[in-house]
């Protein structure tokens, strides 16, 4: 193994990595915690599990950085002409790390999965994505400046940089999320009544048909009982849309029993309310 390679094991160890790493993931996990109890005093909806959720999100966040460092670790040992204890540590931390984690996972996925509680679950992805990105920066950094020196034992570097490169795609694809909200689509404003070419004495005299059909006496006829006037005629705008293209229209209330032209082509008549 090269002087190079021992290194940067030396600096990724899975020693340094329990004697550093679980300390400053305690504290982001604790910050965690206090960010989300003062929101939740603040708001007056205060989660009663969220010690619980923080707690589990910290353990399968550990437990997921260690099978990250022993998959990374495994690829390493593999462009050794004798891997020997290397393999055999990097599918320990493996397993370690699988097992570790299995337990948090199967508590949070049956008893805290759901929109509920989607916040501290971002901020767990949130903060596994800025560790792997950062150890992807310092691995490809280090890899570059070996491959540049010419020196030998790059393979380590870039066997790491693979690794957390694809783990943190991998955090930020739910991190970003898959699906996006469909806009609503906005409504075009009212058209003035055009007269439509061809056919429009046929349409006028279908449209005065129609107004004599909902148009009421101004005096109530001749009735023992008391008359009672009409309900009031409808004041607001309306969404008329097309049938042709889907395009919505804003119309006037005295617009209705109207023929216009969409901008497609398509004639329509404005219902009557």
């Amino acid at each position: 193994m090269g002087r190079n390679s021992g290194m940067f094991m030396a600096a990724f160890g899975l020693m340094p990595i329990l004697i550093y790493g679980a300390p400053v993931l305690l504290l982001a996990f604790l910050l965690i915690y206090v960010l989300e109890h003062v929101d939740g005093k603040r708001s007056g909806e205060r989660d009663p599990m969220l010690g619980v959720k923080v707690l589990l999100t910290l353990l399968m966040t550990f437990s997921f950085q260690v099978a990250v460092l022993g998959t990374a670790w495994l690829l390493a040992s593999l462009f050794q002409d004798s891997p020997g204890d290397e393999l055999k540590t990097a599918l320990g931390a493996i397993l370690g790390g699988l097992l570790a984690g299995a337990p948090s996972a199967f508590v949070w996925f049956n008893r805290f999965h759901g929109d509920a509680n989607q916040r501290v679950r971002r901020q767990a992805l949130g903060l596994n994505a800025i560790l792997a990105g950062l150890v992807y920066t310092v691995s490809i950094t280090m890899a570059m400046v070996i491959i540049v020196g010419g020196s030998a034992g790059a393979s380590w570097p870039l066997s790491f940089a693979i690794v957390y490169l694809g783990a943190g795609v991998a955090l930020a694809v739910p991190l970003l999320g898959k699906s996006r909200l469909a806009m609503p689509r906005t409504p075009a404003p009212p058209l003035p009544i055009m007269p439509l070419p061809g056919g429009d004495e046929s349409d006028d005299e279908d449209e005065e048909d129609e107004i004599e059909e909902v148009q009421t006496p101004d005096v109530a006829p001749p009735s023992p009982t008391p008359f009672v006037p009409p309900p009031p005629q409808e004041k607001s705008p309306r969404k008329v849309q097309c049938h042709q293209c889907g395009l919505v229209y804003t119309v006037k209330p005295e617009q209705a029993g109207k023929v216009f032209r969409c901008k497609c082509g398509h004639k329509m008549r404005i219902p009557i309310p």
